[in-house]
């Protein structure tokens, strides 16, 4: 579920005042006060999770103690559990009439977007089969595109994340790889990270010893 143009929503907390948009000027010194938000204010994100929490906790729903993109509702086989991050929402529940309502109670408050069944969030693929009760996360397609990226579509694939001969060698003074070199590792253990995270646990040691050494790689390690 996307809302559309979900930052304009945000009341602004503070004052705020911004320049006459090009095309309103009346050729005086005069400001616009901003009522609410806009896109590229700072407050803009806070200021729509204040408003979407606070309809949601309008409408039944508190928030996670653990994390506060979490909101639940409701318990047993009408615990709806809604998951936000920025404007984009996903909606858990076994009841399909639990979700259904909770759409359209956020309808009436929100021009919102219905994306049917979740399959892609947050660059990761969701797989379901509810007859055998499993669901899957993968980031195939993203790994495919730094495969890709760095040129490794050719490489042999590895048993283990890390060889059992791994040294990890810092840089000594002097002798640190160029910066445009270091740019892409950084870049590319960055990238690793992201995986490691979300669906990819298994090469979180590998990639962490990597990250021990981005501001000072040598050209050995």
């Amino acid at each position: 579920m996307d809302i559309v143009t979900a930052f304009l929503y945000g009341i602004v907390e503070e004052e705020v005042y911004m320049v006459q948009p090009p095309g309103y000027e009346d050729r005086t010194s005069r400001v616009c006060k901003l009522n609410k938000a806009i896109y590229g204010l700072k407050q803009a994100p806070r200021c729509w999770y204040n408003r979407l929490a606070s309809a949601l906790e309008g409408i039944g729903f508190r928030a996670s103690a653990c994390d506060k993109s979490l909101f639940l509702m409701g318990e047993g086989e009408s615990l709806v559990l809604l998951l936000v991050y920025v404007d984009d929402i996903l909606l858990f529940s076994s009841s399909d009439k639990e979700i259904d309502g909770v759409q359209r109670k956020l309808t009436e408050q929100f021009k919102c977007k219905s994306l049917g069944e979740a399959r892609y969030y947050l660059g990761m693929h969701i797989e379901r089969d509810t007859e055998r009760g499993w669901l899957k996360l993968h980031q195939g397609q993203y790994i495919n595109t730094l495969a890709e990226k760095y040129s490794l579509q050719e490489e042999r694939e590895v048993v283990t994340p890390l060889p059992s001969e791994f040294k990890l060698i810092k840089a000594a003074e002097g002798e640190g790889v160029e910066s445009e070199d270091q740019r892409q590792f950084q870049s590319m253990v960055g990238s690793l990270l992201y995986a490691a995270v979300h669906t990819r646990p298994d090469i979180s040691f590998a990639v962490g010893q990597l990250a021990r050494v981005v501001q000072n790689q040598s050209k050995r390690s």
